[in-house]
């Protein structure tokens, strides 16, 4: 059953199977300003090498660490969104491309890779998912293979919620819904 449970308290075990989402990597890289959950999630990814579990990644979590990294690092820079593709193509970029490339070796040090569970089988069910309106594209691809792979998804994006996925989190909305949810239930 899927269940959304607080990442610094839980306690890792060896046979899990985990998804560190986009987000969790961005605030471990610390490229992210929010130096309080970037120190939490850091201890997380401790707590998680510690357990030695299984720690799976795939393309769609690259590109969107790769993607918002780097438009993190022109945006300090005074680079604009719409001067972002000018600028990629420039000398000063290429120092940031290096950064990223490293974080992404970094990254690649401690998960797996997998494909991506966007394939023919199941594209049309989540092109519908996407209709609806109520959900991000990648999320709904790294969803299905969290669901492949048995993983639960660290992650601090509220989108996960009731996707029939187990998360781990430190968005305090999530958890708190969660509760809220729960008292519910019981009444």
């Amino acid at each position: 059953m899927a269940s959304i449970k607080q990442a610094s308290t839980y306690q890792f075990e060896a046979e899990e199977t985990l998804i560190l989402d986009a987000n969790v990597l961005l605030f471990v890289s610390g490229v992210t300003k929010d130096a309080k959950k970037a120190q939490v999630y850091a201890r997380v990814l401790e707590n998680i090498k510690s357990a030695q579990c299984l720690v799976i990644v795939e393309a769609l979590i690259v590109s969107e660490f790769a993607n918002r990294y780097a438009k993190l690092r022109t945006g300090e820079m005074g680079v604009s969104n719409r001067d972002f593709k000018r600028f990629r193509n420039s000398k000063a970029f290429k120092l940031i491309a290096r950064e990223i490339a490293k974080e992404v070796k970094e990254i690649l040090r401690i998960a797996k890779i997998v494909p991506t569970e966007f394939n023919v089988k199941n594209a049309v069910a989540i092109i519908d998912d996407y209709a609806e309106g109520e959900s991000d594209f990648n999320d709904l691809a790294i969803i299905e293979t969290g669901k492949k792979h048995s993983a639960t998804i660290v992650t601090d994006d509220g989108d996960f919620r009731d996707k029939g996925i187990s998360v781990l989190t430190q968005n305090y909305n999530l958890l708190n819904d969660n509760v809220s949810n729960a008292n519910r239930k019981r009444k």
